[in-house]
This record gives structure tokens, C-alpha cells and sequence, in this order.
């Protein structure tokens, strides 16, 4: 029996990492990459490319089940000096890999986008909410994220589309730039944790495990959809901070700000249906950050 065959951007990153090695126990697995990593998986094979490219596609193989396209750009805060790298992986690579996968047969294609094309409000987000992005810092980059879900869902009669629009992943050996790694370094160090107003931001982090198995069951389903990619716990900044303290045997300290804190929280209930096991309790698996 042949294997089905799957392309995997962005195959470097914490969640491509993880569906890289999960996948490859079952299917072929060609991984797209900006460098060949020095631990790569047996029977995996990568491809270097440059998103940036209008010709970085002409590598691929000629035939392919699905794509599931992980790549972002890491500029999202460099606007307006690198707002053309920003559009170009984001908006214009999404293109091209939506013309290969029509072209090479593909059935699937699952796009990951951001949760922050939502903004700020008081009550959970649906996926059927209305997008009204705001301005600010990463005004350009949720754009650009936003103008790419729609060019998926314009191939959404060629084939099964699923845009995932994930809040808050974390998981082991993730980079030390995001949130929670960021806060584990500075509560060992001893340094102010910067809270906007009494509790801070309100969220429901996601493991990566759960955002590697909801991938892997929308490859074996056919009706495309978006999805928000959340966690079980809803916590404020100030609750994950003690949370973490404890494990560490360190009392946070914290650095108080004027101001109303965020919510930035999702409603999960698709994303449940589709998994049809429980979520990780962040409790459990924030203790491979620790």
C-alpha cells in the first residue's frame, strides 16, 4: 500500500518539530525548512527553501496529499522595516503553495494562521466572529495573516481547507522569546513580571501536543473548517506566573501597570469535537517547560 504523502513548512518551528516526527510514523513527509537541521528524522525528507522565493515550490515533488503550512514570518514586530518579508512569507508564499497543491493533486491543505486577527474582547472568540483588526504594533502582521486565510478559503471547492488560528502554544524546547518560556526565565532570575492592571492578560494557552493531534485528524476528515487552536484552562498572567513560581520553588515578582488588562481568550468547542480526547491540562504540561 503506498503512503499518503504530506508537505510540512515551517518543519523547524515547536509545532513542525512535533508533527514532523508524529506523521512520519505513518505517512511520507517532506519537510520544508530554511536549513537542514543537524537532528533530522530518518525518512524524512527536507527541503531547503526560501519562502521569500517565487520559485521555491519548483523543489517539490511532483505529487502530494497535503500541505500543512506552518511557515510565518519572524518579523511580525519589524514593521515597517521588514514589512516586505512579513507580506512576502505570509501572504505571497501561502499563494504559491495553494497553486502547487492544486496542481499536484492535493486534498488537503491546512493553513495556520493567528488568533490575534481577533483583537481583544470580554467575551470568548467563535470562529464566526466578525475580523475587525485594530491598529497597533502587529496591526500589519495580523493582516497579513488575515489576507491569507482568505486566499485559502478561495480553493475551498479544489479541497478540504482548515485555517487554524492558534492562542498561546507552548511545549518543550520552545523558543525563549515567547510567553511562557519568558516568564519561567524571568521568575528565576528574580525579574518583574509587568501586569496590566490587578491580574494581567487573560488567556487559554494550548500544549503543543494538542495542536499536533488536531492537525492529524484534519488530514483524516474532509470537511474544511476554521478552527481556534486553545486550551481546557483560562487563566490571568498573574495566575500562570504562580503557577510556574510553585514549580520553581520562586516567588514571582511583579511590576504593576495603569491600565485594563486584555482578554484574549477562544472558544475551543470545534476543536474539542474534532480531537475527541480531553485537552492537557496546563498543570501538566506546562512541566515540560520547567
Amino acid at each position: 500500500m503506498v503512503k499518503k504523502s504530506f508537505l510540512v513548512t515551517g518543519a523547524s518551528g515547536l509545532v513542525g518539530k512535533y508533527i514532523v516526527e508524529t506523521l512520519s510514523k505513518q505517512y511520507k513527509i517532506y519537510a520544508l525548512v530554511r536549513s537542514i537541521p543537524d537532528n533530522f528524522i530518518q525518512d524524512v525528507t527536507y527541503f531547503e527553501a526560501d519562502l521569500t522565493s517565487d520559485f521555491f515550490t519548483t523543489c517539490l515533488p511532483k505529487e502530494i496529499d497535503g500541505i500543512i503550512h506552518l511557515a510565518q514570518s519572524n518579523y511580525a514586530r519589524d514593521f515597517p522595516l521588514q514589512a516586505l518579508d512579513i507580506f512576502n512569507v505570509n501572504v505571497k508564499s501561502t499563494s504559491l503553495l495553494l497553486d502547487y497543491a492544486q496542481k499536484s493533486g492535493a486534498t488537503h491543505f491546512i493553513y495556520t494562521s493567528t488568533g490575534g486577527v481577533y483583537g481583544t474582547a470580554l467575551e470568548p472568540f467563535k470562529e464566526d466572529m466578525q475580523i475587525n483588526i485594530s491598529s497597533g504594533e502587529l496591526s500589519f502582521y495580523f493582516t497579513s495573516k488575515y489576507i491569507a486565510e482568505n486566499l485559502v478559503k478561495s480553493y475551498s471547492e479544489l479541497m478540504s481547507v482548515y485555517i487554524l488560528r492558534p492562542f498561546f502554544i507552548y511545549g518543550k524546547n520552545q523558543r525563549s522569546s515567547m510567553l511562557l518560556p519568558r516568564l519561567i526565565k524571568n521568575i528565576k532570575n528574580g525579574n518583574p513580571i509587568n501586569l496590566q492592571g490587578e491580574k494581567g492578560l487573560l488567556i487559554n494557552p494550548v500544549h503543543v501536543s494538542d495542536v499536533v493531534e488536531l492537525i492529524r485528524e484534519c488530514l483524516l476528515i474532509n470537511n474544511g473548517t476554521t478552527i481556534n487552536v486553545a486550551g481546557p484552562n483560562i487563566f490571568y498572567l498573574r495566575d500562570i506566573a504562580e503557577i510556574l513560581g510553585d514549580f520553581l520553588g520562586k516567588q514571582p515578582i511583579y511590576n504593576q501597570l495603569t491600565g485594563d488588562y486584555n482578554h484574549i481568550v477562544a472558544n475551543n468547542d470545534i476543536m474539542k469535537k474534532i480531537i475527541r480526547r480531553p485537552l492537557i491540562e496546563f498543570q501538566k504540561g506546562v512541566v515540560d517547560l520547567i
